[in-house]
């Protein structure tokens, strides 16, 4: 569908560096576990997604800007069960569950998937705030992966069709119990 684009979720035994996410290799199958939908669900999701953009934005660049919301979105909710595990782990103790170590990748304050959510105008500016605030806490591991799309172009994305995409990513739980897989794949 979008053809093959490289994009790596790490997992806790994996802390490898990712180099580019021009080229992914995104495996669904891998990605939904029990509690999740189905890979044909996700596929309709993605299609979707891609349905928004339509118009405005040239079909050769959906993938630029669907997958990197995917990506952000699922680094999102893995960070929201990581904090919820640590909670756990550390008898409620807020301080405790939010040490570096207790996540995969560091989420800088106001660069999360819900506070971007929030935002209603310079919507692509928040985006693009919030993916280089990761990239730049992540340098390691996130490496080339939010690659500067065009998200403050408002020619193309409006803040009211961005609005309508982050909701609709919105619907998916991507976390560690819909998606316990290391790579996501999608054609």
């Amino acid at each position: 569908m979008y053809g093959r684009i490289l994009v790596a979720i790490m997992s806790k035994k994996n802390y490898g560096t990712v180099r580019q996410a021009s080229v992914a290799q995104l495996d669904l199958d891998a990605m939904l576990g029990r509690n999740s939908v189905s890979l044909s669900q996700l596929e309709s999701h993605l299609w979707e997604a891609a349905n928004i953009l339509r118009g405005p934005v040239d079909a050769a660049d959906f993938k630029s800007y669907v997958l990197r919301l995917l990506f952000f979105k699922r680094i999102s909710d893995v960070h929201d069960d990581e904090h919820t595990t640590a909670l756990v782990e550390f008898d409620g103790d807020e301080e405790a569950s939010l040490f570096p170590e207790n996540y995969r990748f560091q989420i800088p304050e106001d660069c999360h998937w819900r506070d971007v959510r929030k935002v209603t105008k310079n919507v692509g500016k928040a985006l693009q705030v919030a993916m280089r605030g990761i990239k730049q806490a992540n340098p390691h591991t996130l490496y080339g992966i939010f690659s500067d799309a065009q998200w403050t172009n408002k020619d193309r994305l409006s803040d009211t069709l961005l609005r309508d995409l982050i909701e609709h990513f919105s619907k998916l739980q991507l976390g560690n119990a819909a998606a316990e897989a290391d790579l996501i794949e999608c054609y």
